[in-house]
């Protein structure tokens, strides 16, 4: 309007972030979600079976694939394959490839170190110096020094450092990890 050259409210803004796109092309909005809904296929959701982990809270888990489709998100059973060889006349049924199989059991929850400790004990390690973090927190150093082992727990997630000590084979060095390895999965709450 030539009669209102000053005014605000005709004004454009070119601070606004402009998006230029064609036929076909793919977005990408800079739009940030932390939750998303997913339609769950029918057998999936006939398969689920519930496991109370404590009263009132009860996990199901789901191994299917995920499909992504105009930004609708769906969630499938895991596809059958047919083995390639078959044996003789017999003819061998489908299996899910080993790559897709969900898990024997799931793990969850901290680790307790005080119980660790003394699985280790029990195991025959029982050189374990444990540091814990600032006003006796996270994150949590075990230190096996005969089997040159450094264990740091921390609130997610455990990790296991090791070398082969001197005058230890390999194979006991793996006999020391599996040992590691099988007290820790007492000591996690599983489902």
């Amino acid at each position: 309007n030539p009669a209102l050259p000053l005014s605000s409210d005709l004004c454009i803004d070119l601070d606004i972030p402009t998006h230029k796109f064609g036929k076909f092309d793919v977005l990408k909005i800079p739009l940030q979600r932390s939750f998303e809904n997913i339609s769950l296929d029918l057998e999936l959701s006939e398969s689920l079976v519930p496991t109370e982990v404590r009263p009132g809270v009860a996990v199901a888990t789901i191994t299917g694939n995920l499909v992504v489709r105009d930004n609708k998100y769906s969630l499938c059973p895991v596809s059958r394959v047919k083995l390639e060889k078959e044996e003789g006349r017999r003819k061998l049924p489908e299996r899910i490839p080993l790559d897709q199989q969900k898990p024997p059991n799931y793990l969850y929850g901290k680790l307790n170190t005080n119980e660790f400790v003394q699985r280790l004990a029990a195991n025959g390690l029982h050189d374990a110096k444990v540091e814990t973090g600032p006003n006796g927190g996270y994150p949590i150093q075990i230190h096996l020094a005969a089997e040159e082992v450094l264990i740091q727990v921390e609130e997610n997630s455990t990790h296991v450092l090791y070398d082969t000590a001197d005058g230890k084979s390999a194979g006991e060095t793996e006999q020391i990890r599996e040992t590691i390895k099988r007290a820790i999965l007492t000591c996690i709450s599983k489902f």
